[in-house]
């Protein structure tokens, strides 16, 4: 026999409209918390998925243009983004000379120095991360001109 029952003598009272109400809530709220749960667990292993798969791609890239062109620091240079590696080669003697000559570095004068040096990504898609990812374009210009020979921390006075 229930306490209610016993103490009373009587059934207990059935829920209230606020207690169904209540009830209802918590119950709604509850699947949402479960399926956003599910969700976020899902997102997760799909960032997961993608990070690696994304890695993956960055390591071949840099083994296959090691393997035809030649080390990284050397002959290659590697710039990180969020879409993945950019992996430029060294410029020659008269494209840098190019640049150099133009006296003051601007996004065109950089550009006109990266654009012939990207090996990896295709140029189609190099375009697409440019603009979806203009600051990269510094770094690129940087590990272009220490291909060439410039020790930037030195040019920058650092």
């Amino acid at each position: 026999m229930s306490d209610a029952l016993s103490m009373t003598g009587a059934a207990p009272s059935p829920p209230t409209d606020l207690e169904q109400r209540l009830a209802a809530a918590k119950a709604q709220r509850d699947a949402i918390a479960k399926s956003k749960a599910a969700r976020e667990a899902e997102a997760a292993i799909a960032k997961q998925v993608a990070e690696e798969e994304l890695a993956l791609l960055n390591e071949q890239a840099i083994e296959k243009f090691t393997t035809e062109i030649g080390e990284v620091g050397d002959k290659i240079g590697t710039v990180f983004t969020r879409r993945g590696v950019i992996i430029v080669k060294k410029p020659n003697h008269v494209l840098f000379q190019r640049w150099q000559d133009v006296g003051k570095t601007t996004t065109t004068a950089a550009m006109t120095l990266v654009r012939p040096c990207v090996v990896y990504p295709d140029l189609v898609s190099f375009d697409a991360w440019m603009q979806d990812q203009p600051g990269v374009l510094a770094f690129l210009a940087d590990e272009c001109c220490i291909l060439a020979g410039i020790r930037i921390e030195e040019a920058r006075g650092k």
